[in-house]
């Protein structure tokens, strides 16, 4: 396991990726995140690690938030898997009942216009 860094650090080794050997040079790495809104710390991230001499082709999150981040990364060759889709867990929650289908829309309507908002960037 290996952790890219956007500053190296100021202490120990000042290393820009934490856990690399010279042996991981020209290997393939999978980056691992929590989420994915947009992609900017995703394709930032692939950045520091491709500098290094690791090729990224996947990133792994546990929550799409489906907000542009899957494009973002594929318009960079990069291919996104997700556990869970922020859609399929708000349908999920209306099922079991925990999220009125009112909040339901409203929650989806301003995810639409943030989305209208980022697209505008």
């Amino acid at each position: 396991m290996i952790t890219p860094r956007a500053d190296a650090k100021a202490h120990g080794a000042g290393m820009k990726v934490d856990g690399l050997l010279d042996s991981d040079i020209g290997k393939t790495a999978v980056l691992i995140d929590d989420l994915v809104t947009r992609a900017d710390s995703k394709l930032e991230a692939v950045s520091i690690l491709t500098a290094q001499g690791l090729t990224v082709k996947d990133i792994v999150v546990l929550i799409d938030r489906k907000q542009g981040g899957r494009e973002q990364l594929a318009a960079q060759g990069l291919d996104l898997h997700a556990a869970l889709t922020m859609d399929k867990m708000l349908g999920f929650y209306v099922e079991v009942g925990r999220l009125s289908q009112e909040r339901y829309q409203d929650t989806v309507d301003r995810l639409e216009a943030l989305n209208r908002f980022f697209d505008k960037m």
